[in-house]
């Protein structure tokens, strides 16, 4: 189990992602996904979890949106009510059943007044029993060495270990709820983070912020609590283990492969030496028409491709600078949290890295401008166009052909016909007894551009360019009967 403030997910490498798959249970907070951002982000998300997001909230125009939550539950773990995730701002429940126990995993972030979030948690957790409780995120309240409730009966005995000494206006109020409920901090209170390690590490100082909370029962069941060593936001990561871990499936992930039509040189030899060896049979003209097709169909040379899907977190312009420039980063934090090195190179290096990835984002923008602008012809801009849009995120798979039926009948309010015979007999109305010559027929077969999605017919326009000999004579002979 994770709980973390990442302040912000758009810009997130790779790396942070596989490292938060390793989870089970992932609670993200102050994530800045927007509405109109989240599907597109999710389809492109690791497709072992069950994702719900609470959207960031834009007071303005100008500048980011705030807060967000995003949770995962990896699919092999038991979900209750998957379908009414509890949503209250800075706040998302996700109930679990784990070894026939039921979980309640909230992750929070208070961004405003710490009253507000313990009203506000408190009336969540009324709606039901409290069960094995577990809350974690950003509380934004330090409480110093307070906090511990369930052992010691003295002062000295109910210390906490923290590294953070302060208690504030906020973190008064966080104890006032912990004492009422009867809840326990595990941060400098169990196996893991015996000396109550910094949470926050950033312009405004260092302080402890982040915290996990769990009741009586919860308390009993977590093993260990460890605070990350990460770079990628001012705040650290709380890591959770619990008893009654999860067994994850290890299937092997189908590669997902498509059957492309070849017109290379040699392919296009190969398709005319077919064409030349198949017979095109029939008495009707739709019956020749059919199986000319088939005959086309199986004289392209086809090559089965693998497609790689893009993973979240992968970009252009990440190199092995980049990845060198972040494990020195990491040295160094480590080294700072053992009292090995200052602060302050910690800092200066932090501001060094995400400098020159602002940079190498920016070359990677001006670059592809470029490549637009230096392009002269309409087939170089398509082709520059077209490979970006490689790169992104696909259409929803999931859709099925009835729903797609469905939803453009709505959409155009028509209904499912087949008007393909009136509009046959209209043509002829109109174009008369008008006999199409040779000429006119290899004409607009030259006419025809490559590359181009297949027509109404199903065929590629290069199967009609590249044939000869029998398959377009019957092609002229169907044109000038139709």
């Amino acid at each position: 189990m994770i709980f973390w403030n990442v302040a912000g997910l758009k810009k997130k490498d790779r790396e942070f992602w596989e490292y938060i798959e390793g989870f089970d249970i992932i609670g993200l907070c102050e994530t800045w996904v927007e509405e109109k951002e989240w599907e597109r982000m999710k389809r492109n998300m690791s497709k072992k979890f069950e994702w719900k997001c609470q959207y960031a909230i834009r007071e303005k125009c100008k500048g980011r949106a705030k807060g967000g939550i995003i949770t995962g539950i990896r699919k092999e773990i038991e979900e209750i009510d998957i379908k009414e995730a509890v949503f209250v701002n800075g706040m998302q429940e996700r109930r679990l059943r784990v070894e026939g126990e039921i979980w309640r995993i909230i992750t929070v972030y208070n961004g405003e007044k710490m009253r507000t979030l313990r009203r506000e948690l408190e009336e969540m957790i009324e709606e039901r029993e409290e069960e094995i409780l577990c809350i974690g995120g950003d509380f934004n309240a330090r409480i110093g060495g307070e906090g511990k409730n369930y052992e010691g009966d003295n002062d000295e005995e109910r210390q906490r270990s923290s590294k953070d000494g302060v208690i504030n206006t906020e973190g008064k109020e966080f104890l006032g709820m912990l004492e009422e409920r009867g809840w326990e901090v595990g941060n400098g209170n169990m196996r893991g983070d015996e000396e109550g390690e910094w949470t926050y590490s950033g312009g405004r100082g260092t302080s402890v912020v982040d915290y996990m909370v769990v009741n009586r029962e919860a308390w009993d069941r977590v093993i260990k609590l460890t605070i990350g060593e990460r770079v990628e936001s001012d705040h650290q990561p709380l890591e959770v283990e619990i008893r009654g871990g999860v067994e994850r499936l290890e299937e092997e992930m189908q590669k997902k492969t498509k059957e492309v039509i070849q017109w290379d040189e040699e392919s296009i030899k190969k398709y005319k030496e077919k064409a030349e060896e198949v017979e095109v049979e029939g008495e009707e003209v739709e019956d020749v028409w059919e199986n000319l097709k088939k005959a086309v169909e199986k004289s392209m040379v086809r090559k089965r491709i693998t497609i790689r899907r893009r993973k979240i977190g992968e970009k252009d312009w990440w190199d092995e600078e980049c990845k060198r420039k972040k494990r020195g980063l990491k040295r160094t934090y480590k080294r700072w949290r053992m009292g090995k090195e200052g602060k302050e190179v910690y800092v200066k290096l932090r501001r060094e890295f995400r400098e020159m990835c602002r940079r190498k984002e920016e070359k990677r923008l001006e670059n592809y401008e470029e490549e637009v602008r230096s392009a002269k012809t309409e087939e170089q801009i398509w082709k520059i166009i077209n490979k970006e849009r490689k790169k992104r995120v696909p259409i929803e798979e999931d859709i099925k052909m009835e729903e797609w039926e469905n939803h453009f009948m709505q959409l155009l309010e028509g209904s499912k016909e087949d008007r393909r015979e009136e509009v046959e007999r209209r043509s002829k109305e109109e174009d008369g007894e008008l006999e199409i010559q040779d000429q006119e027929i290899e004409e607009q077969i030259n006419n025809l551009k490559r590359r181009k999605a297949a027509g109404v017919d199903g065929i590629a326009g290069e199967a009609w360019k590249f044939s000869d000999g029998r398959i377009k004579g019957k092609l002229k002979e169907i044109l000038k009967k139709v």
